[in-house]
C-alpha cells in the first residue's frame, strides 16, 4: 500500500507512547497477522496477473494475421502495458516480502543498546520506498497509457514521445519519491520529524501522483472516445450498427480502465482525508481504511490483467481495439464495397 503514515511507520513505531501520537497518526497496526496475511495474499494474487501480462502468450492464426496487417496498430500499448505490468509486480514483490518478513518477527520494534538502526528498521524504510516508488511509476505509466491512445487517436504522425513516457515514469517518480521520503528520514531514521516542513511534502508526493491521473485520464480518454466516432464517420461516409458497436467496445474499455484505477486508489485518497481530520475520526475508521488499502492497492495488476489483457485472452489485439489505438488513420485496411447494416467494418483476408 501507498501511505505516507507506512514509511514514517519505520521511525514512528518507538515515539508512540502517548494516546495523543496514537490518535494522531492513526495508530499504525501494520504488525498484525491479520494485515500482513492481507498483504500476502492480495500480493500473490495480482504477482500472477501481472505475471500473465508480462510473460508471452502464443497468438491464434487471426490475431496474427491482424498484427502483421497493420504493424503499428497496438505496439505502443502493448509495450507500455507491459512496463505497467513490471512496476506493479516489483511493488507487490515488495509488499509480499516484507509482510513475510514482518510476520517472521522482524519488526522496526526495538532500538537495541546503541539507539542506531538494525537491519528491521533499515529493512522497513528501504522496502517502504521500494514500494513506494515502483506506485508511483503505475501511476505514470497509467497516464502515459491514455496519453499514447489519445496521440494515436488524434492522428499525430510524429515518433512516440518514449523519452517522455521513461522520463515521467522512471526519473520523474524516483525524483519525487526523493523529495518525499529525504525530508521525513532526515536527520535520523529513528526519529522522524513531524512538522509541516517534514510531512507536507511527503504527503504531496503520495497524494498528487494519484489525483492528477484520475482528473487527467478521464478526460484523455473522453476526447478519444469521440475522436473515433468522428474518424470513424469521416472514413465510412456513413454511421452504422458495425460502427455503433465498436464505439460502445471502446468506451467500455475506456471506463473499465479508469474504473479499476479509481478503485485501487479511491481509498487512499479517503484515507489522507481522514489523517486531515484524525481529531474526529475513530481508531475503527484507519484500522478499517488500512485493510481495504492493502487488499485493493496490491490488486491493481490483477484488476488490470483483467481489463487490458482479459481473462481468456482477450487483448487490444481485437480488430475494434486495434481500430481504436491506430486512429483509423489506415483506411486502406478497411472494405468500402457492399457495405451495410450488418457488414463487417473489419475483414481479415
Amino acid at each position: 500500500m501507498a501511505s505516507p503514515n507506512l514509511e514514517s511507520f519505520c521511525c514512528q513505531f518507538n515515539l508512540l507512547n502517548t494516546t495523543s501520537d496514537k490518535h494522531r497518526l492513526g495508530n499504525p497496526d501494520y504488525t498484525s497477522q491479520i494485515y500482513n496475511g492481507v498483504c500476502i495474499g492480495a500480493a500473490s494474487l495480482s504477482i500472477i496477473g501481472a505475471l500473465y501480462q508480462i510473460l508471452p502468450r502464443k497468438q491464434s492464426p487471426i490475431a496474427t494475421r491482424l498484427r502483421r496487417a497493420r504493424p503499428l496498430s497496438t505496439e505502443s500499448q502493448r509495450r507500455i502495458i507491459c512496463l505497467l505490468a513490471i512496476s506493479d509486480l516489483c511493488a507487490c514483490f515488495g509488499i509480499l516480502v516484507r509482510s513475510a518478513l514482518w510476520l517472521a518477527g522482524y519488526l522496526p520494534e526495538n532500538l537495541g543498546l546503541t539507539g542506531k538502526p538494525d537491519f528491521p528498521h533499515i529493512f522497513c524504510a528501504i522496502s517502504s520506498v521500494w514500494i513506494q516508488y515502483f506506485y508511483v511509476c503505475t501511476y505514470f505509466w497509467t497516464f502515459c497509457y491514455a496519453l499514447d491512445v489519445f496521440l494515436e487517436v488524434k492522428r499525430k504522425q510524429w515518433a512516440k514521445p518514449w523519452w517522455l513516457y521513461h522520463a515521467l515514469s522512471w526519473i520523474i517518480s524516483a525524483m519525487l519519491c526523493a523529495e518525499g521520503v529525504v525530508p521525513l528520514y532526515y536527520p535520523s531514521l529513528l526519529h522522524c520529524e513531524h512538522t509541516p516542513a517534514h510531512l507536507i511534502p511527503h504527503y504531496l508526493v503520495t497524494y498528487v501522483p494519484i489525483l492528477a491521473v484520475m482528473i487527467v485520464n478521464p478526460v484523455l480518454y473522453f476526447i478519444a472516445s469521440r475522436s473515433v466516432k468522428t474518424l470513424l464517420t469521416s472514413q465510412r461516409a456513413h454511421f452504422t450498427d458495425q460502427e455503433r458497436k465498436i464505439i460502445q467496445k471502446i468506451k467500455e474499455r475506456f471506463f473499465l480502465v479508469v474504473l479499476v484505477f479509481f478503485c485501487c486508489w479511491s481509498p487512499n485518497i479517503v484515507n489522507g482525508l481522514l489523517l486531515v481530520c484524525h481529531k474526529s475520526v475513530s481508531q475503527g475508521a484507519f484500522s478499517t481504511m488500512r485493510i481495504i488499502m492493502a487488499i485493493l492497492n496490491p490488486l491493481q495488476a490483477f484488476l488490470n490483467s483483467v481489463v487490458y489483457r482479459g481473462c481468456a485472452g482477450c487483448n487490444f489485439r481485437r480488430p475494434e481495439f486495434m481500430l481504436m489505438a491506430s486512429g483509423v488513420r489506415d483506411s486502406g485496411n478497411y472494405s468500402h464495397s457492399g457495405s451495410t447494416e450488418t457488414t463487417a467494418l473489419l475483414r481479415t483476408r
